[in-house]
C-alpha cells in the first residue's frame, strides 16, 4: 500500500523526540480516545486490524498532522459512521458543541462493569500472542535483503529496500 503510514525508511521527518518516563497518555483524552477502541473492540463492533486499516486510510495530509491518538479518532470515527453507528453529522455537531464549551462533559456515563473491563484489557492486551517459533529467523550481524514490493494492503516492510545488516 505504501501510504503515509508506512513511515520506516522515510527521510525529512527530523527527529523522533524520546521523553525519559514517558507517560503512555499525555493528556486525559488520549486515554479516553483509547478506552474507546478498545471498548468496541471488545464488544465485537471491529477488530484490532480493522481499526488499523481506516486510521492508515486517512489522507496523506491529515494523517501526518494529527498526533497518535487523533489518528485512533479519525479511525474510530470512520468505523462507527461506517457502522451507522454515529453519523458524520453528530460527530460534526459534537465538535461545534465542545468547542463552545471546552469543559464540556461526556452526555452519558460508561457503566462501571464496562470501564472496569476496559481498564484491565488496557493493562493486560487484547490480542492472542502468537505461538512461539524456532528462534530467530536471522542471526545478528547476518546480511539481509528486503524487497521493494507496492502490496495493495498494509505492509511492514520498512520503505526503503536494499541489503542491510542485522
Amino acid at each position: 500500500m505504501n501510504g503515509a503510514a508506512d513511515m520506516g525508511g522515510m527521510h525529512g521527518f527530523g527527529a523522533i523526540p524520546r521523553e525519559d518516563d514517558e507517560p503512555v497518555f499525555h493528556a486525559g483524552w488520549e486515554g479516553r480516545a483509547a478506552s474507546i477502541q478498545v471498548a468496541l473492540e471488545t464488544q465485537g463492533v471491529c477488530s484490532t486490524d480493522e481499526h488499523r486499516f481506516e486510521v492508515e486510510r486517512l489522507r496523506p495530509d491529515r494523517y501526518l498532522a494529527a498526533s497518535y491518538y487523533e489518528r485512533w479518532l479519525l479511525g474510530t470515527e470512520a468505523i462507527l459512521a461506517q457502522r451507522g453507528i454515529v453519523s458524520a453529522e453528530e460527530f460534526v455537531a459534537r465538535r461545534a458543541e465542545l468547542r463552545a464549551r471546552p469543559g464540556a462533559r461526556p452526555t452519558q456515563r460508561v457503566d462501571e462493569p464496562l470501564g472496569e473491563h476496559i481498564d484491565r484489557v488496557i493493562r493486560e492486551g487484547v490480542t492472542k500472542r502468537r505461538p512461539e517459533s524456532d528462534g530467530p529467523r536471522f542471526a545478528v550481524g547476518e546480511w539481509v535483503r528486503g524487497r521493494n514490493v507496492h502490496p495493495t494492503g498494509h505492509t511492514r516492510l520498512p520503505r526503503y529496500y536494499g541489503a542491510w545488516q542485522m
